[in-house]
């Protein structure tokens, strides 16, 4: 009886293992159940130098959005806050917070699991039309703005 117990218990054990490495290695999308209509502005904080600004304008909106939903990210570990390029806050017509999103290059993302520990996926650079979207919008608003070098 112990042994077939045993046996029972392996096999959850390793069930359990098996679904959460397949969960692991799946790809994700970002934003994959927002829909651009939903989103009524984007907050924006650029990490390097300090700019902060709002994106409410529709079509700015849903090209962001949509270019990061393109995406397939995978995940890469976990870890503590750490410096990003953009911050990016997704806010409702109603004015609550729907997520955030960091982004700390052209390959790297990060989300907040809890207070403390962010969730890092990366991609194979497909976040270059994001950055350099956001960065024109940046720089129209802030005249002495300079691209960042190291993205």
């Amino acid at each position: 009886m112990k042994k077939k117990s045993a046996i029972i218990i392996g096999t959850v054990i390793g069930v359990i293992i098996c679904c959460g490495f397949g969960w692991w290695l799946l790809p994700v999308r970002l934003l994959g159940g927002i829909a651009a209509e939903e989103i009524a502005a984007i907050e924006v904080i650029n990490g390097n130098n300090g700019d902060q600004f709002v994106i409410a304008d529709a079509e700015d909106i849903s090209r962001i959005v949509n270019g990061i939903r393109q995406v397939n990210f995978r995940k890469k570990g976990f870890g503590s806050d750490i410096d990003y390029w953009y911050q990016l806050t997704f806010i409702e017509g109603n004015g609550e917070k729907i997520t955030s999103i960091r982004i700390r290059n052209t390959r790297y993302a990060q989300k907040d699991i809890t207070g403390k520990q962010v969730l890092y996926y990366y991609c194979d650079g497909e976040l270059d039309e994001v950055g350099s979207y956001l960065e024109s919008l940046e720089a129209a608003l802030f005249p002495d703005y300079k691209r960042d070098p190291d993205r």
